[in-house]
């Protein structure tokens, strides 16, 4: 097991170790914690939308539809990652996806040639468990039906009439399969939270078919109803939020309490952090990397939590199953989704989940071409990603039980951001950073037809006419430089006359506009005639140096008034995780003369030399993954490789030099 040990809490020698600069790991081989669960090495292939040539028709590039037949190079390199489970037909583009379209002859399905008896077929000859993600947004008046035929289309024996009248299973025994196809697991929907959508120029633009959480909850109980009527042996789970901050969101809740007495598995996503395309000028990458890096330790907390939250609902633990994670970099240039770094973190990442019990499976998003794969197929050769190299090491140095081991090193700190806690100094809960300081300065007021705005005194008063048109009122604000926190509470007292259905929002953000930044915070909606305190807290970007500070009214017919007075700002620190070991381990056993250590060193500028005690060493080998820096790809030539790492070994001990931000897999063959 590995565990997180501040220098503090070390005793002297472990004091001593870290100013000399050496991480000690050390290893009990007589202690073992668990299994390896090695359904957390799963991957993604993206099956839709229909008509795209690399996700339809090829799966990413594993799938000749010429030859009918796998591309053996790609499945190759899917064997080196150790993939253990695939996920299909592939996130969001799972909506609207309708399993009959992608089965029957080929010839009538030209824009899915890749369809489920394909991936099936590759499934099966790499020996790796299918998970199929049903469509979330069918109608609701078919659902139940469409998914029970899925069922028997796999899971039925030949032969067996089903009660809609068409034999399923014949259709699959022409698809080329007279036996059932071992598929036990469904997730019912993709971030259903979210909304459906049929592209991702609609998610965007906010133009969603929407599901209450209720709905959701109504819908799940009568899919897993009608496709474990088909084999009970179906395992149906339910999406939950992938938001896992403080508090839980209300999708989060109302379906942990409608299903989880009944859920065969609950699912969430982890994307941290969340650096997006507004980051790109000026992205500070040692800033960036230093959150991601303490990530994993972030969501290990959140993810107990999550699980004692499940546990006090239903009574009983619920398996969890991460169907997507990965470094959530969405920027395109520079493409850190396929950095050196980001591999260092989901690699980080897939170890925390290897340790968690209540972890039934995991998948790294996702595992060929398209916007995220490990390995690009396009082009005259495969070109090998730093995280498909991390999961090739992680591949051969996972034994089949996980064994204890402790870490003493030095520690690193993080501002946190991008959705990642501050991590500083001693784990801390939020607080005040100074005392609340008044805004008094001018208001800037624009000018719109049909509304009037003036200051009265110490209060702006803003007068809607009523215009017979939906008007959105926005037109004045407060600019303020800020200093550096971890965020910034902005209060003040408002009242409203006329109001009595749009009110007014205090709203938030960078000064240089949402356009700019996609950066904004918006406070609950006030309709009261009495004076009432309104507050909205902001989260700074890395960058944000002033804010605009705005009363919203949003788009209404409704004349009346909006007053605005005593309006204050107040720097917050965030919870801090604390200070992050430079270090993480992970030690498991083969068998009786062979035990393997996988090496983590979060340091970004220097490496850090190593000394694994506990074991009587005989032969020791290693190798490193490693790249001249944390935001290096391999996208314009091979920079970030897999190559041997040079140890020595005395009196038993084995040292080792780890180079900056790099993972390694140490074999020791005991005598």
């Amino acid at each position: 097991m590995r565990m997180h040990l501040d220098v503090m809490f070390c005793g002297l020698f472990c004091c001593f170790l870290a100013q000399a600069g050496e991480a000690l790991v050390t290893i009990d081989a007589t202690t073992v914690i668990g299994p390896v669960n090695r359904l957390v090495l799963g991957g993604n292939l993206q099956a839709e939308p229909a008509g795209e040539d690399i996700s339809a028709n090829r799966g990413g590039g594993i799938w000749d539809p010429e030859r009918r037949a796998p591309v053996q190079e790609v499945m190759a390199a899917v064997r080196r990652a150790g993939i253990t489970s695939l996920r299909y037909p592939g996130g969001c583009w799972a909506h609207y996806w309708d399993w009959r379209l992608a089965v029957g002859p080929v010839e009538k399905r030209p824009q899915r040639r890749f369809g489920l008896p394909e991936f099936l077929a590759v499934c099966a000859e790499l020996g790796v468990e299918p998970i199929i993600t049903l469509p979330d947004f069918l109608p609701s008046a078919d659902e139940a039906q469409v998914f029970a035929e899925l069922a028997r289309y796999l899971r039925a024996p030949v032969g067996r009439t089903s009660t809609g009248g068409a034999d399923a299973a014949a259709l699959r025994e022409r698809d080329g399969r007279r036996e059932p196809w071992p598929v036990v697991r469904f997730e019912y929907g993709n971030e259903t939270f979210h909304g459906g959508h049929h592209d991702f120029a609609e998610l965007f633009a906010g133009h969603l078919e929407r599901r209450t959480p209720a709905e959701y909850v109504q819908r799940f109980h009568a899919v897993r109803a009608a496709m474990r009527g088909v084999d009970h042996a179906v395992l149906v789970g339910a999406v939950l939020d992938n938001d896992l901050s403080d508090p839980w969101a209300p999708w989060m809740r109302t379906v942990i309490t409608g299903v989880a007495k009944d859920a065969d598995f609950l699912i969430t996503h982890l994307y941290y952090p969340n650096v997006n395309d507004a980051d790109a000028a000026g992205l500070p990458i040692p800033a960036v990397f230093r959150a991601a890096f303490t990530a994993p330790r972030q969501l290990e907390r959140r993810l107990n939590d999550l699980h004692s939250l499940i546990h006090a609902t239903a009574g009983r633990d619920v398996p969890l199953a991460i169907t997507e994670f990965n470094a959530n970099f969405s920027l395109r240039e520079p493409a850190l989704r396929f950095s050196l770094g980001a591999a260092v973190m989901s690699t980080d990442l897939t170890l925390m989940l290897l340790e968690q019990p209540h972890i039934d499976c995991a998948h790294y998003w996702q595992t060929l071409d398209s916007y995220w794969g490990t390995v690009a197929t396009s082009g005259p050769a495969l070109r090998l990603r730093p995280a498909h190299l991390t999961q090739a090491l992680l591949q051969r140095h996972l034994g089949s039980e996980r064994l204890a081991c402790t870490v003493a090193c030095a520690a690193i700190e993080s501002d946190g951001g991008w959705g990642v806690l501050p991590a500083r100094g001693t784990a801390g809960d939020a607080g005040p950073l100074d005392v609340p300081r008044p805004l008094n300065g001018d208001w800037a007021i624009g000018t719109l037809a049909d509304a009037t705005a003036r200051v009265v005194g110490d209060t702006l008063r803003i007068e809607l006419h009523d215009a017979g048109k939906e008007l959105d009122w926005y037109q004045a604000s407060r600019i303020v430089g800020v200093e550096r926190a971890d965020r910034w509470r902005i209060t003040a007292e408002v009242r409203t006359q006329g109001l009595r259905s749009s009110g007014v929002q205090l709203q938030v953000g960078d000064v240089r506009g949402w356009e700019a930044t996609k950066s904004v915070a918006l406070s609950a909606p006030v309709t009261a005639a009495q004076w009432t305190t309104i507050s909205v807290d902001y989260l700074p970007l890395h960058d944000t140096n002033a804010i605009s500070i705005i009363p919203r009214r949003r788009a209404a017919r409704e004349a009346g008034v909006i007053e605005v007075r005593n309006m204050q700002m107040q720097p917050w620190r965030e919870r801090s995780l604390g200070a992050t070991p430079e270090l993480s381990a992970l030690a498991t056993r083969h068998d009786a003369k062979l035990t393997s250590v996988v090496l983590i060193n979060r340091r970004l500028d220097a490496p850090l030399p190593v000394r694994i005690s506990g074991l009587r060493a005989g032969e020791v080998t290693a190798e490193v993954v490693t790249g001249p820096t944390v935001d290096a790809t391999n996208e314009h030539g091979e920079v970030v490789r897999l190559v041997p790492l040079s140890t020595t070994s005395t009196n038993g001990d084995i040292t080792l030099i780890l180079p900056p931000h790099s993972v390694a897999g140490v074999h020791i063959a005991l005598p």
